[in-house]
């Protein structure tokens, strides 16, 4: 075939081969791509399906609140219809003398306490009651006819009667000196017991209520202010507490401790759930309402407890190690102990796994494995390190010295600068690693090599005689005796005022093979 055929052909195959390497390139930038879309989409997915297990759990825990609820609706109405049917039927004379005690315990409050001037009492005290008057036909006697719970009767049956009470107020006269009681409504603590000291009175029993009024100030008294009272009488007083409480923060507390804070700040705990979840088992993960919101006293805090959770181990044997790794990773496991046995199959293949595939286990645990190993060694890099340093390297591997070559450097002495097998390869124990070592060469010595070079007499100039025109020009290293090699045979020739450029030609031959 014709040499140029040939070259073209050649740079046509080099053209196609080029273009195939293009084409593969971009197949495989496109399928990264499709992977990457894979993933995302099934990353997408597994949110979804999370959203949506949650949702039917909270769907079926508001179907059951619902069942709960019309069975406590069905139970209240039950005993509902029970007290009426067991509620007392009060005769005429029961409800007169009801109404006549009702009046004497009244006015038994309004008696003056002692040391007041002035009782009170009620002037007039109405009752209206609708009922069916009948008159007894043996006694003549006049009876009044409750209706029973639930019973319709006609209106022109019923009959309006009216009870009146009258009383008269009177005058407990007293000799003794008696002092008017403070207002101290909408006053603090400290300010009311400075005004009940200037009028001899001090604070009695003192109670605390919710209210709308500035926490701490005085919403309730007794006596009230106005009344008149004996020097040194206590003053009850009721001080207003803030209704409304901040709630506390009880994420990452245990139920125990988060119980003990509500309880603290006047709250109760709620409904209690377990949910799944990384956080330390039994803790809170959530709280309704949210910390900090503010709420009144005694309102209930929903918490969500963390629950361990727990997967099932997948089955690795069989897997090489890496791909096992990942296989955990995805069944939310880490890899623990790896130990390794002599074994016929393929270098780090999964013989055996702890715990076994299928095992239920909390989200986290450890799978302990046992990987396949051969008897064979891998041969260590000792490239670039001293000659005793690769040595004690090669013996630690398993590993024998072999043939220790020497080759001339301008530089370096007693480095290794190649092995046989080469680093990362696996062999046999005891296998001999041949190396090639350097062997530092000095200026001096290359020139004395010259003299007995085979060329030197076409030179033109005896070995003494280059020698010294090597050292007039100034070159006094390895590496500037190097750079005469690159120069021209003209160049050369001017620079060591040789007589030809044949003679430079033979002087750069001559150089080349003493130093290589």
């Amino acid at each position: 075939m014709p040499q140029d055929e040939l070259t073209k052909r050649i740079a046509k195959l080099e053209l196609d081969l080029r273009e195939a390497q293009r084409l593969l390139v971009a197949k495989n930038a496109e399928l990264t791509a499709h992977k990457k879309a894979l993933a995302d989409q099934e990353k997408r997915f597994q949110t979804l399906e999370a959203s949506r297990q949650e949702s039917e759990k909270e769907i079926k825990i508001l179907r059951q609140q619902v069942v709960d609820l019309t069975s406590a609706n069905e139970q209240l109405m039950q005993q509902n219809d029970q007290l009426k049917m067991e509620r007392v039927k009060p005769t005429p004379d029961q409800l007169i003398q009801s109404f006549r005690l009702a009046m004497d315990q009244l006015q038994q409050s309004l008696e003056p306490k002692p040391g007041e001037r002035v009782g009170y009492s009620v002037s007039q005290f109405d009752v209206d009651l609708k009922t069916t008057v009948a008159v007894d036909k043996e006694d003549q006697t006049v009876r009044l006819v409750l209706p029973e719970p639930g019973e319709q009767i006609p209106g022109d049956t019923l009959s309006n009667v009216r009870f009146t009470f009258s009383t008269v107020p009177k005058v407990d006269p007293s000799d003794q000196d008696l002092v008017e009681v403070p207002m101290l409504l909408g006053l603090s603590k400290e300010v009311a017991a400075s005004e009940l000291a200037a009028r001899a009175l001090k604070i009695g029993i003192q109670s605390e209520q919710e209210s709308v009024d500035p926490p701490g100030t005085i919403i309730g008294q007794n006596p009230d202010g106005g009344d008149f009272v004996l020097p040194d009488s206590a003053v009850d007083i009721t001080i207003a507490k803030d209704p409304f409480v901040h709630v506390p923060q009880l994420v990452g507390q245990t139920l125990k401790q988060a119980k003990a804070v509500l309880e603290n700040n006047d709250l109760l705990p709620g409904s209690i759930e377990e949910r799944a979840s990384d956080a330390p088992e039994g803790t809170v993960i959530s709280q309704e309402p949210e910390a900090e919101l503010k709420v009144l006293r005694g309102s209930e805090v929903n918490l969500v407890i963390a629950r361990q959770e727990m997967t099932k181990v997948p089955g690795v044997t069989g897997l090489i190690l890496e791909e096992a790794k990942k296989a955990l990773q995805r069944a939310k496991l880490v890899l623990g102990e790896v130990k390794s046995h002599v074994s016929s199959k393929p270098e780090g293949t999964v013989l055996e796994q702890t715990p076994g595939k299928g095992a239920s286990v909390p989200a986290g645990s450890s799978v302990s494995l046992i990987i396949s190993v051969s008897d064979l060694v891998e041969v260590p890099t000792v490239v670039n390190k001293k000659l005793a340093d690769a040595k004690a390297i090669i013996l630690k591997a398993g590993l024998q010295l072999g043939a220790v070559t020497a080759k001339k450097h301008p530089e370096l002495d007693g480095v290794v600068l190649d092995q046989k097998p080469a680093g990362g390869r696996r062999v046999k124990q005891k296998t001999a690693l041949d190396l090639i070592v350097a062997q530092k060469v000095i200026l001096r010595t290359v020139l004395n090599a010259m003299k007995d070079h085979k060329d030197m007499r076409k030179t033109g100039f005896a070995h003494r005689t280059l020698v010294k025109r090597i050292s007039d020009a100034g070159i006094d290293s390895l590496a500037e005796l190097k750079k005469l090699r690159s120069l021209s045979d003209a160049e050369l020739k001017s620079k060591l005022n040789l007589r030809t450029a044949v003679g430079a030609k033979f002087l750069k031959k001559i150089i080349a093979d003493v130093m290589a």
